[in-house]
């Protein structure tokens, strides 16, 4: 996967994409679903949070899939993930 190519999306830019208000996007981010165990991807830079066009994709696809089963366990600060998420994009 070529990280730079990733299109950078603001909340709001995906709020708008996906007809919901930008706090079930911010939500989305920092609690997750399935009880924590599927968040979107992001990453904060300059106090704004970033995720990208294909990290929804990935998202919805996580959605529909069983890859988040009921025993996976999701990083309960999230940092070192968002950390990883935005070295590795490019953000």
């Amino acid at each position: 996967m070529r990280t730079f190519e990733e299109k950078r999306l603001s909340i709001a830019q995906v709020a708008r994409l996906e007809r919901v208000h930008p706090g079930t996007v911010f939500r989305w981010i920092t609690n997750g679903l399935r009880g924590g165990r599927l968040k979107l991807e992001a990453c904060k830079r300059g106090g704004r949070l970033f995720t990208t066009l294909e990290s929804v994709e990935r998202f919805h696809a996580k959605l529909s899939s069983d890859k988040v089963g009921p025993h996976e366990q999701a990083d309960p600060s999230g940092r070192e993930a968002d950390r990883g998420y935005c070295e590795e994009h490019g953000l």
